[in-house]
């Protein structure tokens, strides 16, 4: 039941991203077709009920049901609560389709040609706005592709304003970084003065990094009593040392990057 929910999702997700253009040409020919019928019949009833005058009190009480009922609450309602009307709305979106697809090809095609004339972009050429990179990051969501946490990680990407590099960067000159050859001892007081949580850990110039020192790994170490002496590139835990692992205060060349927060 889960992955039939999650391909219903995927495919709702998957028609307004993929062809946006097909579903907005059958709601707009849909609803102005709908609105013409309307008037014609309710103006024509309300003649022939209240005489000449029905057709002016047709027409204003016609167009005040339409600003309510089909422009004002509608949209409300999708703005307030857009996922779950997208997917109420596409499955009998598609049934209009394929009755109006005679004219919303017309249309969509002459729109294509108009845009073109005025040098705009149509969709397939465009990139993907945020707008649409959000809908598929709700939709991947929803049908379990990506969890939670994954979803913060990438609205956080998409809310990130520019930036200068400068100001992400860290200056070589205020790097904090020990060589392997230090003691943990030493290196605790470097991690108490600078208050980082990983310091990078260099062999010789301090451009050559071979790992990261963790503060958690030198404190453990240190509450222990042992190995403070020991220069950090040495250090294992006991756990280590039975299964035959690696340092444990040591991280690979490539969390080096990651050591400045």
């Amino acid at each position: 039941v889960a992955g039939a929910g999650g391909r219903k999702r995927r495919g709702t997700f998957a028609i307004l991203n993929e062809d946006i253009t097909r579903v907005l040409t059958t709601i707009l020919v849909t609803s102005t077709m709908c609105s013409i019928y309307a008037t014609t019949i309710f103006t024509h009833l309300a003649a022939s009920i209240f005489g000449p005058r029905g057709e002016s009190w047709g027409a204003i009480a016609l167009t005040t049901i339409t600003l309510f009922f089909v422009e004002l609450l509608p949209k409300s309602i999708g703005v307030t609560n857009a996922e779950r009307v997208a997917r109420m709305m596409v499955p009998p979106i598609n049934v209009a389709s394929a009755i109006v697809s005679p004219i919303g090809i017309g249309l969509s095609f002459v729109a294509k040609k108009t845009l073109s004339l005025f040098g705009f972009k149509d969709k397939d050429d465009a990139g993907v706005s945020d707008s649409e990179l959000r809908l598929i990051v709700m939709g991947a969501r929803d049908s379990g592709t990506i969890d939670h946490s994954e979803q913060e990680m990438i609205k956080g990407v998409l809310n990130l304003q520019d930036q200068r590099i400068k100001e992400v960067m860290k200056p070589r000159v205020e790097i904090v970084a020990v060589p392997k050859e230090m003691s943990v001892a030493s290196v605790l007081g470097v991690v108490r003065e600078s208050g980082y949580s990983r310091i990078p850990v260099y062999d010789g110039e301090i451009d050559n990094i071979v790992g990261i020192v963790l503060a958690k790994s030198v404190l453990d170490f240190f509450v222990k009593g042992v190995l403070v002496e020991e220069p950090v590139r040495g250090m294992r835990s006991r756990d280590d040392d039975a299964s035959g692992g690696g340092a444990v205060a040591a991280a690979p060349k490539e969390d080096a990057a990651e050591a400045e927060e």
